[in-house]
């Protein structure tokens, strides 16, 4: 998941690119994955450092 905040916070990279990068069958299996690990929903951390 450090790589998924990496990509979504600096790279600006889509949600539905990382979980597809990531081999996530779904954005949606992503999303609740990455909620449940970092705590923030994946859009949190793509807002996080603007």
């Amino acid at each position: 998941m450090r790589i998924a905040w990496t990509w979504l916070a600096y790279d600006r990279m889509s949600i539905e690119s990382v979980a597809d990068q990531l081999g996530y069958k779904s954005p949606a299996a992503f999303s609740r994955a990455y909620k449940r690990i970092v705590g923030v929903p994946p859009g949190y951390s793509r807002r996080a450092v603007e």
